[in-house]
């Protein structure tokens, strides 16, 4: 359940970061890219760590 919580999160963020990459012009676009990687890295570190090695739910 966690890991399908975890996998959902990161798409949301991907769809997120596309869109708003979109949406920016060339010359503000890289600014706005670092913060939303950052928020993304500090809200999904967690489930991104649970994706690519499953085994560390277990390690609880």
């Amino acid at each position: 359940m966690q890991s399908v919580v975890g996998a959902r999160n990161v798409s949301t963020g991907i769809f997120l970061f596309r869109y708003a990459k979109r949406r920016t012009t060339t010359a503000s676009a890289s600014s706005l890219e670092e913060d939303i990687l950052a928020l993304l890295w500090s809200m999904n570190l967690q489930a991104v760590m649970a994706v690519m090695d499953p085994s560390s739910l277990m390690a609880d």
